[in-house]
């Protein structure tokens, strides 16, 4: 798949670009998009993917490549023969049987997860020092996150406190983007999306209302826009300045493309907003008394202590059929040389 083949395979992942009026080929960003209604002005999505190095993104790119190194290919570049230095193995049975012997293998080191937020962070980063041209626009920007090799757990639930740490939550609210889309590969090869915005913002919302529930015990709050606009007065006073819009008689908290709010039945809400045109009026604050200094501290203190789980990824709206090199991994366990056979 040549270069801008793989752009379009990651952008129709996100956006179904048949109900677009208008998709067009850029050049910073790589798209520039265009939806009917409310007066909508175009916008633009920057693309990309996410190895760990330059050797992993060469093995995709050329599925044949380690096949070929295998049997005694050379390395496409010299910066690939350390991470992808050879080694040979034995193979057993459970038992200890020998079933191969000189086997070629590369042994790739566990790779730790704060490694990966590191790089998903550096890539925002990276990606948000460019500079878009983008008039009267936002732009998005999508991450299709290829840094393990053989893909990811990506089990039923999940931390989103830690998926955002390392560094990644910081990058997302110096970054330029409206919402950052990571696009994540389980084992079995399946894609699925996570905004990290909106993710963030419903993750703050959370521990924020347990923090008024459990550390502070705030008397009174007994409607939903009361924590809704404490909400975003916490947000404010940490530094991150939340829009409240009037939505069907309740505030909701909205930031950049996302907002949350506590529906009539005290569910968490999520709403995408990916056009702020869509005539929601501003929510007109009522009378709340403050939050002391020292309550703020209690509720930062929680929220950094704090953990939210969820539960949810998004589906691809148009599965691309990925490329991945033609190899086998496999989970070794090391033995304690005192136990083997």
């Amino acid at each position: 798949m040549d270069k801008r083949a793989n752009e379009w395979s990651i952008l129709r992942t996100v956006y179904d670009i048949e109900e677009c009026a208008g998709v067009d080929e850029s050049e910073r960003p790589d798209f520039l998009l265009s939806k009917d209604g409310h007066g909508a002005v175009p916008f633009g999505v920057e693309v990309t993917e996410l190895f760990r190095h330059e050797a992993d993104a060469r093995s995709v790119r050329h599925p044949d490549y380690l096949d070929a190194l295998f049997r005694g290919g050379p390395y496409m570049h010299k910066d690939d023969k350390k991470p992808f230095a050879l080694s040979w193995a034995r193979i057993t049975d459970k038992d200890g049987a020998v079933k191969a012997e000189n086997v070629p293998v590369i042994v790739t080191p566990p790779i730790p997860e704060a490694d990966h937020r590191r790089a998903i962070a550096t890539t925002i980063r990276s990606k948000g020092s460019r500079g878009y041209a983008v008039e009267d626009g936002h732009v998005d920007l999508i991450i299709r996150d290829r840094y393990f090799p053989s893909g990811e757990p990506l089990p039923d639930d999940y931390s989103v406190t830690a998926l955002l740490s390392d560094g990644v939550r910081q990058a997302l609210i110096d970054s330029p983007f409206r919402e950052v889309h990571l696009i994540s590969i389980s084992r079995a090869r399946k894609q699925v999306i996570r905004p990290l915005i909106q993710l963030m913002l419903t993750e703050r919302l959370f521990l924020f209302g347990k923090a008024v529930e459990g550390a502070l015990g705030r008397q009174g709050m007994d409607e939903q826009w009361k924590y809704v606009q404490a909400f975003a007065e916490y947000m404010e006073r940490e530094g991150l300045a939340l829009d409240l819009l009037d939505f069907d008689g309740l505030p909701v908290a909205a930031y950049r493309s996302s907002a949350v709010g506590l529906g009539r039945d005290w569910g968490l809400e999520i709403f995408d907003l990916a056009d702020r045109q869509a005539g929601l009026r501003s929510w007109e604050r009522r009378p709340l008394s403050a939050l002391t200094d020292d309550e703020v501290a209690a509720c930062s203190q929680f929220v950094s202590d704090g953990e939210f789980s969820w539960g949810h990824y998004g589906n691809p709206i148009e599965p691309a059929d990925l490329e991945f090199p033609k190899t086998r991994s496999v989970q070794v366990v090391e033995v304690p040389r005192d136990e083997l056979p």
